[in-house]
């Protein structure tokens, strides 16, 4: 489905956690270019009634660094308002960072009465309004097909799903790396760097400084299978010893979740 992007209220969900989304996305990119990095999952609380299945993309809201949760759990059946924040933060922080909550392979959640935060049983939705939700962006609790019990359904951002930041896991991932970039480097302010006669870096200062940040950082992200690959590039900004500036170019690989499955079965008589 194609929607345009904006900040336009979405018609169903509650006003306060609607208006919340951009604010906070803003705040967030503030805080990283200070080196405070974080995603946030947002209670998704209290949706009108009734509404959850008609709800248009948090996708539109363009906020990358903010997830939002409308499902809930309550076994007493009096209704719901806010969501299992907790329950899936919980999950983030016992994982790796490129972990889904959502993996089949870390068993059904310990829940047998999830809800959406309009009130809705889980259980009385099907794969219809699931798809709708999850291309949508949002973060729920769902069933799964020939599984037992309830799975989170993936780790979207309110954000378009196409991009790279589309997900809990690539934040963290970036964030983490960012970090390390950071750390290692600041360490390197007011150290004296050799360089050729026109100022570019000397090539075996690079080298050095780039295998001392693998050993530390990186290699151990790729070997724990946080991500598939890092590049680093360090070069001068212009001349360095007139600008006395480098600059660090830093692409990263990651580990993608999947997502879907198109399977084809038949008889053949040979």
């Amino acid at each position: 489905m194609d929607y345009l992007t904006d900040n336009t209220a979405i018609i169903g969900l509650n006003p306060k956690v609607d208006e919340l989304i951009t604010p906070l996305h803003t705040i967030q990119e503030k805080f990283f270019n200070l080196g405070m990095r974080f995603v946030t999952i947002l209670d998704g609380a209290g949706i009108e009634d009734g509404k959850v299945k008609e709800l248009l993309p948090i996708s539109r809201k363009e906020a990358y660094s903010v997830g939002l949760l409308i499902s809930t759990w309550n076994d007493d059946g009096d209704g719901c308002i806010n969501s299992c924040v907790g329950n899936f933060m919980g999950l983030l922080a016992k994982n790796p960072v490129q972990v889904s909550p959502a993996s089949g392979e870390l068993g059904a959640l310990k829940y047998d009465n999830p809800r959406f935060t309009d009130g809705s049983l889980t259980r009385d939705h099907s794969s219809p309004t699931f798809d709708i939700l999850g291309e949508g962006q949002y973060l729920f609790i769902r069933n799964r097909l020939s599984l037992s019990g309830y799975y989170y359904n993936d780790m979207a951002t309110c954000d378009d799903g196409a991009k790279s930041l589309s997900t809990v896991a690539n934040n963290r991932v970036l964030n983490k790396v960012c970090d390390f970039v950071q750390r290692y480097f600041t360490t390197l302010i007011q150290t004296n760097i050799p360089t050729s006669s026109g100022g570019s870096l000397d090539n075996n200062w690079v080298a050095e400084k780039r295998s001392i940040f693998f050993q530390l950082y990186i290699n151990s992200m790729i070997s724990n299978k946080e991500v598939q690959s890092v590049n680093l590039s360090i070069k001068s900004d212009g001349n360095f010893n007139s600008t006395k500036s480098i600059i660090i170019d830093v692409t990263i690989l990651t580990i993608s979740a999947l997502e879907k499955i198109n399977a084809t079965v038949e008889i053949v008589s040979e």
